[in-house]
């Protein structure tokens, strides 16, 4: 199993072949406020869901949700009532306010 990140600065793919790698390499690609925008909900409930080590399934289990609702948020293609959010929210160890895209 390996990990593929599409690195926006250099438009390269970037692999990890190991949790531990991917861990350090996580770190370094979302410290760096050019290659990810983490203003985007999408971006911030994959983040949180790679720090916490959960899946699109743990996620949608434990909040009620379905994984294609999960993964449609993750996408962008879908956007996420108060309601709702508050309880990805909960699941991801966050405040709500945390999650909500600025506007």
């Amino acid at each position: 199993m390996f990990f593929v990140f599409y690195h926006s600065m250099t438009h390269t793919k970037c692999y990890a072949y190991s949790p531990i790698r991917y861990r350090h390499f996580e770190r370094e690609l979302y410290n760096d406020p050019e290659v990810i925008d983490m203003n985007s909900l999408g971006e911030k409930i994959k983040y949180r869901k790679l720090l916490k080590s959960l899946s699109v399934a743990d996620v949608a289990r434990e909040s009620g949700e379905s994984i294609s609702y999960i993964y449609a948020i993750e996408a962008g293609q879908k956007g996420s009532n108060l309601q709702n959010l508050a309880k990805i929210a909960r699941v991801l160890g966050l405040l709500t306010e945390e999650l909500w895209p600025e506007g």
